[in-house]
């Protein structure tokens, strides 16, 4: 009898001890196990970039804003050389803003043998001093004369007279350069025909020959065709 009495009590103590020695365990959100929850690691944050936020477009102006006027195109700056280019003839440069001018220059002598000539460097204006050989004189320096040619324009054959003619002195200038001009012209006064014809040898320039001839008629600087 004392046997069966204590064999309940040793099962007692048994389901006693191992209820003591039961645990709990907790799962993590990683996965892992732990006895106290507070052990758990803390979630790390993503590493994916967050996402873009939309592009805002820009607003209109507000009604009562006025919008900034647009930016003015720059002025049409040119620079203009009226004349020849050359230290023999007067020119002017101007520089020119559209059609304003903004400045001009006109070629001068600064004494009896130096001239002061204007010419455009880019948009802008320059000049070159230049001591003249023969004298500066209106702007421009004096020419040394080569030679010249006396050219009749009627041609001083024998049909002359019913031409009007032109004495013409074409001026052979050191620079390489020719100038012509018009001394005289063949003219009428009454039936008087004044006819003018080259020198058969040319002296200093500007020397011709000239006749009166009786016509019938004359007109226009020539006698009528018979």
């Amino acid at each position: 009898m004392k046997t069966i009495a204590i064999f309940p009590l040793l099962l007692l103590f048994l389901f006693a001890g191992c209820i003591q020695q039961a645990r709990t365990t907790y799962i993590c959100p990683n996965g892992s196990e732990v006895e106290d929850p507070s052990l758990c690691a803390a979630p790390q944050a993503s590493a994916e970039p967050p996402p873009e936020q939309p592009t805002q477009e820009q607003s209109p102006p507000a009604e009562n804003e006025t919008p900034a006027p647009p930016p003015e195109p720059p002025p049409n700056v040119s620079c203009y050389k009226q004349g020849g280019d050359d230290r023999f003839s007067k020119s002017i440069a101007a520089v020119l803003s559209d059609s304003t001018v903004l400045q001009q220059e006109e070629d001068h002598c600064l004494n009896s043998s130096d001239l002061k000539e204007f010419h455009c460097n880019g948009n802008e204006i320059g000049y070159t001093t230049y001591e003249c050989d023969n004298g500066c004189e209106e702007g421009r320096c004096n020419r040394e004369l080569v030679r010249s040619e006396c050219i009749d324009t009627d041609g001083g054959g024998a049909d002359h007279l019913y031409r009007r003619g032109q004495i013409i002195y074409r001026d052979y200038y050191s620079d390489g350069s020719t100038e012509e001009r018009i001394l005289v012209e063949d003219y009428c006064e009454a039936t008087t025909l004044h006819e003018y014809s080259c020198p058969g040898s040319i002296g200093s320039p500007g020397h011709y020959r000239h006749s009166e001839l009786a016509c019938l008629g004359c007109s226009d600087g020539a006698c009528p065709w018979q």
